[in-house]
């Protein structure tokens, strides 16, 4: 597929700055969502109900997003509102005590009961790195001790079981596998090392649950308590927020903090099962969504949930640890294969109407800036360009404002919402053009989550 494709012609001419407009315009729209609490603000859910404080839909996520405009444009009218947003969450974990309960429809979905210690999904973990993170811009040491008390509150939720320890009974980046990934940010930043080796527990019972496919190559299910929901061991997902590839990556950042060549020969046998796995496509690879997959639904999902845009992190990473081009080769591969599946331009049935970073257009573009640091192939900025363009051409605009309307669920498309969230929706949208303008800017710069792999700061000016 030609990678200068533009089925957007109005764009054409487009430019950094007008990224960077579509970042601020999606902040606006975030700012004119907000609503006044007992202390500070906080954004609805798209319904208007259930004020949410986690990572993925709630006001960590948001916060995350105006630390890095305020960052990027040197406005500190957005770490004004990164505070608010500090503020709100801080005044409802204080006032109970940090005997929080997480709100939003997913907290009846079985598969995150005891889900309390994650990072992204109704998860303490999300929360306290944004506090840290706020902490860190704003220089107010508040954040950082409500951080510190979440943190000592995900340790002491661990669970042991005979491999090691437990906290939610899943293992993906959703799941335990986020968790341990906060630890070790978490370790690092207090310089704590008992969490390090909570972590490295962790580790090992996520080892536990992978089945030996032969000598070389390793299935993980990472269901270590499957009485939550008895009919999920059936099955396997190999990618990255619920399967094999997220878990991988949780071990193989373990073996980079605590050189255990364990955790790296467990990563490496899980990706090697992977890459077995994979389906040809025109041009590189794909992984499916679900093995077994139903009959005659060969689903492939093309962003960060359940797509290469998060699958491809495992083997960044593997390929700086190890050094051996089988790894890069693969997430190039991954790359092409959403080229070749047709997007941003084409949705395919696993890149439904949706433009978020979770299961849309967003997760193309970071992933693509993050291919192009590591490789240095202007290919890939390319594609990550018209990534950006499909963002801006997709969004409606009203007052300075921009609300991008999709259908979050693949299986619901006439359930059309307008989310605010990081990974949901506009936050997560305007962080990724925010990432754009400033990589065309020669100026790249990000706060970078404990799952991505790629470089921080302006340290790769390809152009």
């Amino acid at each position: 597929m030609n990678s200068n494709i533009n089925l957007f012609p109005v764009y054409t001419d487009i430019s950094a700055k007008d990224y960077l407009q579509g970042a601020i315009a999606a902040a606006e729209y975030i700012r004119g969502s907000a609503i006044s609490g007992e202390k500070g603000v906080y954004w609805p859910d798209e319904k208007g109900e259930d004020p949410q404080i986690d990572f993925y839909n709630g006001s960590a996520g948001i916060i995350l997003f105006f630390l890095q405009l305020a960052r990027a444009t040197g406005d500190s009218s957005y770490l004004k509102d990164a505070r608010a947003g500090g503020d709100y969450i801080l005044n409802e974990l204080t006032k109970v005590n940090y005997n929080y309960t997480f709100k939003g429809n997913f907290t009846r979905h079985p598969i995150y009961k005891n889900a309390e210690s994650t990072f992204y999904i109704g998860g303490f973990a999300g929360v306290a790195f944004s506090f840290i993170e706020l902490s860190k811009a704003t220089g107010d040491n508040v954040y950082e001790q409500a951080a510190l008390v979440l943190t000592e509150k995900i340790a002491a939720n661990a669970k042991p079981v005979e491999s090691g320890v437990i906290w939610s009974g899943y293992s993906a980046i959703n799941h335990d596998g986020g968790t341990i990934l906060f630890l070790l940010y978490a370790a690092n930043h207090f310089k704590r090392s008992e969490w390090r080796e909570l972590a490295a527990k962790g580790g090992r019972a996520i080892m536990a649950t992978g089945v030996a496919i032969d000598l070389d190559r390793v299935l993980y299910k990472g269901y270590q308590n499957p009485v939550i929901n008895p009919d999920f061991p059936d099955t396997h997902y190999p990618n990255f927020a619920y399967g094999a590839s997220g878990m991988c990556y949780a071990l193989a950042r373990l073996y980079e903090e605590t050189r255990d060549r364990d955790f790296l020969d467990a990563a490496e046998k899980g990706a090697n099962y992977l890459i077995s796995i994979a389906t040809p496509a025109k041009e590189g690879k794909l992984l499916i969504y679900q093995l077994p997959h139903l009959p005659g639904e060969d689903l492939y999902y093309l962003s960060f949930c359940n797509g290469p845009a998060g699958t491809g992190r495992l083997f960044v990473l593997l390929n700086r640890l190890t050094e051996k081009q089988v790894y890069e080769h693969f997430y190039l591969d991954l790359a092409h294969g959403i080229i070749s599946a047709g997007a941003p331009e084409y949705h395919s049935a696993g890149y439904w109407n949706c433009h978020c970073q979770c299961c849309g257009t967003a997760g193309f573009l970071t992933y693509f800036l993050g291919v192009w640091l590591e490789s240095g192939k202007e290919e890939y900025l390319n594609f990550a360009i018209r990534s950006g363009k499909v963002l801006l051409g997709s969004a409606t605009y009203k007052e300075h404002r921009a609300v991008w309307h999709q259908a979050f669920a693949r299986t619901n498309p006439a359930g059309i919402t307008a989310a605010l969230g990081y990974f949901k929706g506009a936050a997560g949208i305007g962080a990724a053009l925010l990432q754009l303008a400033t990589a065309l800017d020669g100026n790249f710069d990000t706060i970078r989550l404990p799952d991505d792999p790629f470089a921080t700061g302006a340290i790769a000016n390809h152009r």
